[in-house]
């Protein structure tokens, strides 16, 4: 089983030489992303892949994948939770192939930091030159490692609970406050939490990139 994903704007030249290339069969499914303003030009390039891959075979899903892209974190965690949820699909036997060109600019953006996200999930990533009209395979760099299990469950609590006192912390973790203190200097340095002092108290809140490392976490170890 393979599953495809990419972005879709006015041409599916780009969807139409990813399916040449490595092929759609029954029971595939192609999963499309578009923006929520609605254009006659980008429903007619859906209705046109729809019809080619139902000439294929009947069983093969068109899944249309609508993203709020004038706001980058939105789309961004809407493509990682696209990726992941396909990922579950299928077993290992499903090869998740991730296309990176066509549609508008803020989705292939944010569907690119999510591949990077959760390149470990996907077979193949391509993209489509619009100058020499061919695609081409390329390869994501593995750059963002997965926290350990301490700081895992430490952005959890920050997130469920923020903002959130670092004493509250350790008497969540049953762990000393001067190595919540640590920890968290730590995860301020990578960006995964604020800190706000308030009196003689800090409290931490969880940033967009600590999310992404607790999603990671959750589906990478």
């Amino acid at each position: 089983m393979k599953t495809y994903i990419s972005p879709i704007g006015f041409d599916t030249s780009h969807i139409f030489s990813l399916l040449i290339r490595f092929g759609v069969e029954s029971h595939d499914k192609v999963i499309v992303i578009r923006p929520k303003k609605e254009d006659d030009r980008s429903t007619r390039a859906i209705e046109e892949l729809t019809e080619l891959v139902r000439k294929i075979a009947n069983d093969i899903k068109v899944v249309v994948e609508v993203v709020n892209h004038l706001d980058f974190i939105d789309t961004l965690f809407q493509c990682i939770n696209i990726i992941a949820l396909t990922s579950k699909e299928g077993g290992l036997e499903n090869k998740i192939y991730v296309n990176l060109s066509g549609g508008p600019r803020e989705i292939l953006i944010a569907l690119n930091t999510a591949s990077i996200v959760l390149s470990e999930k996907i077979h193949l990533v391509t993209s489509f030159s619009d100058v020499e009209r061919i695609m081409k395979v390329i390869s994501l760099p593995h750059i963002m490692n997965a926290p350990e299990q301490k700081e895992f469950e430490i952005l959890t609590d920050i997130k469920n609970n923020g903002p959130i006192s670092f004493a509250e912390i350790a008497s969540h973790l049953h762990i000393s406050e001067s190595t919540i203190s640590r920890q968290c200097s730590k995860l301020y340095g990578l960006q995964w939490i604020d800190i706000e002092t308030r009196g003689k108290n800090k409290y931490a809140t969880i940033t967009p990139s600590g999310e992404i490392m607790i999603f990671r976490y959750d589906h990478i170890t």
